[in-house]
């Protein structure tokens, strides 16, 4: 086990949702000892999702953490991962980034996600959120975006623009102010 500064896990859930999930979750995390930082859940149709950053106490690890989950894995038939992270990877700089909001929307049609991801990632932009709904024939989609200082929105927006014509889609991009907790 690990017995050195602090040091954290990733921690995803999957499974059916119903409720009573997340404090199962969270019950086995306080009996550990770890502190939540960071957390994100949701649920789509019937299926939840959850992704939690946790600090470590000193002595435990990953591994040690991922078999306390055993038991509620075996009795709810969760699909329980748990990664371990470093500080560096914890603590990413947001320096060099300038947060945005991308919508897109129109008619639904495969593809929509993968062409402006795919445009995104060729310019090294981070997606650090993405949000989807279809009503009917309408497909929505909302992007968090982070781009590098240096890329400029003007072409990137020009990008985008050309492949909403292609699609058939509208797209909008806006600068974000990110609250600061």
């Amino acid at each position: 086990m690990k017995t050195n500064s602090k040091h954290f896990a990733a921690i995803s859930v999957m499974g059916k949702d119903r409720p009573g999930i997340v404090a199962s979750i969270t019950r086995v995390l306080f009996k550990a000892g770890c502190n939540i930082e960071d957390s994100s859940m949701t649920r789509l149709r019937s299926e939840f999702a959850m992704i939690v950053l946790a600090d470590l106490p000193p002595r435990l690890d990953s591994a040690a953490l991922q078999k306390l989950f055993v038991p509620l894995q075996e009795k709810e038939g969760l699909s329980i991962l748990v990664r371990g992270i470093t500080a560096t990877e914890e603590k990413r700089g947001k320096s060099a980034w300038k947060s945005h909001m991308l919508s897109v929307y129109g008619a639904d049609r495969p593809g929509i996600v993968y062409r402006i991801s795919r445009i995104l990632a060729a310019r090294r932009v981070n997606i650090t959120d993405v949000q989807t709904n279809k009503r009917g024939s309408a497909y929505v989609m909302l992007l968090e975006i982070e781009l590098p200082k240096k890329l400029p929105l003007k072409s990137l927006n020009a990008t985008l623009q050309k492949e909403a014509r292609a699609l058939h889609v509208n797209i909008g991009i806006r600068p974000v102010e990110s609250p600061q907790l």
